[in-house]
């Protein structure tokens, strides 16, 4: 079965910000499909929310608990827009362990109980794999992944350490895929940071303590979500950082890094100087025909459109080192071009993915030397 209305499927749906984004979504003509741990309430809020709502018993931290969850969503609808990790709890062991302070060197703590981290981090890896998985098989490929993160994978809190180490790991992540998945598989991944929201997850008196004018709301958690997930077009964005504060939404700037390019490069393996690629470019004329290249448009329409076409996939630059005449004429015919890239991954994926919206064909001599590239060559290749 082909749904018309676009599916979402979302994690810890059956209560709190899951629930409330998954009944906005619904009224907004979205499909949705719920994933949660309780059967009996899960099932009670598919029904409230009507036909367009589909429940299925989930434990997020089984990877095969997941992958059968996905399936019903696509057996049912044959399609997943988007998928929404919001499932997640805080930690249930102390890791400072004051219950074996006094007993004596003897008196060695049991292995802490982590099903926080299986939940708040595996669940997400296993749920976005699965993500990626099913969205390839799209009618048009691609999708929308929003993570749940946390004000506390930003700001640690010394109370639930596991928790926000569980959060950073989930920004981390999230920046981490997002652009190979943009590129790759037409995937945005962004991530919510919600500063404190007052739902079951924390007490009541953690939310005393916080104080009712620095709480934020459950609407304005779901109106973080509802912005990545109606992005249209070029204007999705990815690796972003939402943070949900009172009832503002504030993009969280990445971390800046002690010693620059140098630790930037340690980060990333971006190599000292990003690599030169040499390439011939023919301005889109067929071959056999007779035309004179349009130096000009080449130099102030053709290329900076094609740097601002491939600068979100990593280009960085280009010069352009002298034209060749075509094979018998004296005009010229095309340009050679150093292309600078952020590494040789970046270039070979934007190769894979970019040059045919372009009007232009890119002929690229990664392997050779750009003085032995003659126009013979060039024009043998095209």
């Amino acid at each position: 079965m082909s749904s018309h209305r676009k599916v979402a499927v979302i994690t810890g749906s059956a209560s709190g910000i899951g629930l409330a984004l998954a009944t906005t979504l619904v009224t907004n003509g979205w499909a949705v499909v719920l994933l949660d741990l309780n059967q009996d309430e899960g099932v009670r809020q598919a029904r409230k929310l009507g036909p367009h709502a589909l429940f299925c018993q989930c434990d997020v931290s089984s990877y095969q608990s997941q992958a059968k969850a996905f399936r019903l969503a696509w057996d049912e609808h044959g399609r997943v827009d988007a998928f929404v990790a919001n499932a997640g709890i805080q930690d249930k062991a102390s890791v400072y362990a004051l219950r074996h302070k006094s007993g004596g060197i003897d008196d060695v703590p049991p292995a802490p109980n982590l099903i926080c981290t299986d939940i708040n981090l595996k669940g997400v890896i296993y749920g976005v794999q699965l993500a990626i998985h099913f969205m390839r098989y799209n009618s048009t490929p691609g999708g929308k992944i929003v993570l749940m993160g946390s004000i506390a994978g930003v700001v640690p809190d010394p109370t639930f350490p596991e928790y926000s180490s569980t959060k950073a790991a989930v920004i981390n992540f999230a920046r981490a895929v997002a652009r190979p998945l943009r590129i790759k598989e037409n995937i945005s991944v962004n991530v919510v940071c919600p500063d404190a929201v007052p739902t079951k997850l924390d007490p009541p008196e953690f939310h005393a303590a916080v104080g009712a004018d620095a709480l934020t709301s459950t609407e304005t958690v779901v109106s973080a979500f509802l912005e990545f997930l109606e992005e249209q077009g070029d204007s999705r964005r990815y690796a972003c950082a939402l943070e949900c504060s009172q009832d503002r939404l504030i993009v969280l700037k990445e971390p800046e890094v002690g010693n620059g390019k140098i630790s930037l490069r340690s980060a990333s393996h971006i190599p000292s100087e990003a690599p030169k690629m040499p390439a011939l470019i023919s301005c889109g004329y067929p071959v056999g025909k007779e035309h004179r290249f349009d130096l000009d448009y080449y130099k102030n329409t053709f290329m900076p459109k094609a740097f601002n076409f491939y600068k979100p996939m990593g280009m960085s630059g280009y010069e352009i080192i002298e034209y060749k005449p075509r094979k018998g004429q004296e005009s010229p015919w095309s340009a050679q071009v150093y292309m600078y890239w952020a590494s040789v991954d970046h270039f070979n994926a934007a190769m894979e993915n970019g040059g045919h919206d372009l009007d232009a064909e890119i002929m690229v001599y990664s392997d050779v030397e750009p003085d032995t590239i003659s126009g013979d060559i060039a024009a043998n290749a095209i």
